[in-house]
């Protein structure tokens, strides 16, 4: 799946109806339409609810792992830092609804009272376990997945949305005054990884991503580590891999030309990269994207 960015390098959403109805739901989701069943570490303004229906996964949210299980979901609240995976290597299935905050500010005193509060001050992710107010929450965001079918989906769909952020708001913690601290480590994260999505065409070396975060070369690692589960030139090398499959998918370029154009120095090893990331060489990919 293609990753688009905004100019800070959050992820930047395809909405499901239209680019000014902030909204995008998927019933049909699967860990297995990413390559390793594993997503990239990403972040993206828009709060991001998930409800499993079959299988389980890890969700990694500022580099803690949260297991989420067949009937319970999870709300990852905006500019988290999060990538989902699976251990054992096995599928499952799950609907995600991602919502933009400024649909849900009908007024100042809304936005003001109830919205900013839960994004600025609770906490980056809250499990939704299946009994209690978390089920009934996941019962909403099941209805409202399946409201945006239909010429009057998106009035549907903004009905059930303040009925979900209602459930929400009320059974969080009271939020405290205070913001929550900035986290250095994760803003400087943000920073490397945002080095990387622009500058994967070049030549990028490990001083390079830690000038990029203003930290030492050792610390930009253990930092990687913590909250991607990767060392930085791992993660530059998935990235351009990803890179190279959307365009042998979606192109007729040579796969001497993808190789460059990513940023690798070579066919052979962007073949053996590939092969040893994904099971099959790049020609045996897009021979497999064309049936």
């Amino acid at each position: 799946m293609q990753l688009k960015v905004r100019g800070d390098q959050s992820e930047l959403f395809d909405y499901t109806r239209a680019a000014d109805f902030p909204v995008y739901a998927n019933a049909k989701g699967h860990l297995s339409q990413f390559p390793s069943l594993t997503t990239l570490a990403h972040w993206h303004d828009d709060l991001e609810f998930t409800v499993m229906l079959s299988g389980k996964k890890v969700c990694h949210v500022n580099g803690t792992p949260v297991t989420v299980t067949e009937g319970d979901g999870i709300f990852v609240n905006s500019r988290q830092l999060h990538f989902d995976s699976s251990p054992d290597r096995s599928d499952c299935r799950y609907i995600c609804l991602l919502v933009h905050p400024m649909l849900l500010c009908a007024s100042p005193y809304v936005e003001r009272m109830f919205i900013e509060p839960v994004l600025t001050n609770a906490p980056p992710y809250v499990l939704l376990e299946r009994d209690g107010w978390a089920g009934k929450l996941c019962g909403l965001l099941r209805e409202a997945v399946e409201s945006l079918q239909g010429p009057a989906g998106p009035l549907r769909v903004q009905a059930k949305l303040w009925e979900i952020w209602e459930e929400l708001y009320t059974n969080l913690p009271h939020p405290p005054d205070a913001p929550r601290p900035r986290n250095q480590n994760l803003h400087a994260l943000q920073s490397m990884v945002a080095f990387i999505q622009k500058n994967y065409k070049e030549k990028v070396t490990l001083e390079d991503i830690a000038r990029a975060g203003r930290v030492s070369k050792s610390t930009c690692c253990k930092v990687f580590h913590k909250y991607s589960s990767q060392s930085p030139l791992g993660y530059l090398i998935e990235f351009r891999l990803r890179k190279g499959m959307e365009l042998l998918r979606s192109t007729d370029m040579t796969v001497t030309e993808v190789c460059f154009e990513t940023g690798f120095s070579g066919p052979s090893y962007f073949s053996e990269s590939f092969r040893r990331a994904f099971g099959c060489s790049p020609v045996e990919y897009r021979k497999r994207q064309g049936q």
